[in-house]
C-alpha cells in the first residue's frame, strides 16, 4: 500500500484564464494533464471573478466537481443549470461536454478516464469506513480530522491537506475522528 500526504503548497500550480489550478495528484505519475494521458487527476482550482467561464473540454473523461468556497453555478450543454452549494453538492458530468461556470469560488475536481469507476462524497461525522475501490483519498476542508488505519495515524494540520491511500486491500478499516472538520472523500479503481 502506498500512502501520500500532500499539502496545497506541495501541489503543482498553473494559471488558467480565470484563476489558478493546483494539481495535487495525477496517475500514472509520469502522465501529463496537457497530454491527456492520465487515468486520474485530482486538482483544486480558483475562479477569481464572477464572470462566466468556459471549462476545458476533456473528451474521454468523467468529471466530479464540488465547491469548497461559495456557491458555483454550472451550465452544461445537455443539462439544466445547476448550483453547487459550498461543501455540500457534487456534480458528475461528461468532461467532453461544453460546460460553463459562474461564481467566485474555489472548487475541487476529480477527473477519471472513462471506464475507471469512482465516487466522491463528503464526510461530516466520526465514522469507521472501508474503501470502495483500490484507492481512497481525503481532502480536509478545515485541517482538523484524524484518520487511523492499521498502526498508522494521520492528522490533518492545515486546510486543504490531502491523504492518498493507493493499492489498498478491500478489508482495510479506517477510523475517522472529524474534530469539527469536513472531509471530501474520493474513491477510484486505480
Amino acid at each position: 500500500m502506498e500512502t501520500f500526504f500532500i499539502t496545497k503548497n506541495d501541489s503543482s500550480v498553473s494559471n488558467w484564464a480565470f484563476g489558478k489550478t493546483y494539481e495535487y495528484f495525477i496517475y500514472p505519475y509520469s502522465s501529463n494533464y496537457k497530454e491527456r494521458d492520465f487515468l486520474v487527476r485530482l486538482s483544486l482550482a480558483t475562479q477569481e471573478t464572477d464572470e462566466i467561464s468556459e471549462y476545458t473540454k476533456l473528451e474521454g473523461f468523467t468529471r466530479f466537481l464540488t465547491s469548497l468556497s461559495n456557491d458555483l453555478t454550472l451550465f452544461h450543454s445537455s443539462k439544466e443549470e445547476k448550483t453547487l452549494h459550498e461543501l455540500l453538492d457534487i456534480d458528475v458530468f461528461d468532461g467532453g461536454e461544453k460546460t460553463y461556470a459562474k461564481g467566485k469560488v474555489m472548487d475541487f475536481n476529480m477527473m477519471l478516464k472513462n471506464g475507471i469507476r469512482g465516487d466522491m462524497t463528503y464526510l461530516r461525522d466520526d465514522s469507521s469506513i472501508k474503501p470502495k475501490y483500490k484507492s481512497i483519498v481525503f481532502l480536509s476542508t478545515k485541517g482538523k480530522a484524524i484518520i487511523k488505519y492499521e498502526d498508522n495515524l494521520s492528522r490533518f494540520l492545515n486546510k486543504y491537506d490531502m491523504i492518498v491511500l493507493r493499492d489498498i486491500y478491500p478489508d482495510l478499516k479506517l477510523k475517522i475522528d472529524m474534530n469539527g472538520d469536513i472531509l471530501l472523500r474520493m474513491d477510484f479503481d486505480v
